[in-house]
């Protein structure tokens, strides 16, 4: 039985739009999205140095740092002067989450 050309528009369409849709979801283009609106951050003046001017409250003497995310795929300068009250002399280990 050979099948007639109206057969092979309508498989040829449903092949193309399955097609479509693997695509689409391998994200090979990664989505830009300018309008975010939970950004968690706000815009601060900078020093002509790059840094910014900070107020430490009164009565706090250690301050917790927990960083949950760096959005950027740029190098990150970390330098550490004391792990656990001991000076660093060499490198430290550091596991990326």
């Amino acid at each position: 039985m050979k099948p007639d050309p109206y057969t092979k528009v309508i498989l040829t369409v449903i092949a193309a739009s399955l097609l479509i849709l693997v695509v689409q979801q391998l994200n090979l283009i990664p989505r830009a999205y300018a309008n975010n609106p939970s950004s968690g951050y706000a815009m601060v003046p900078l020093n002509e140095d790059g840094s910014i001017n900070v107020r430490i409250q009164p009565g706090s003497a250690n301050i917790d740092v927990n960083i949950k995310e760096i959005d950027t795929h740029d190098k990150l300068d970390v330098n550490l002067e004391e792990v656990g009250g001991y000076h660093v002399y060499r490198a430290v280990p550091v596991e990326m989450k």
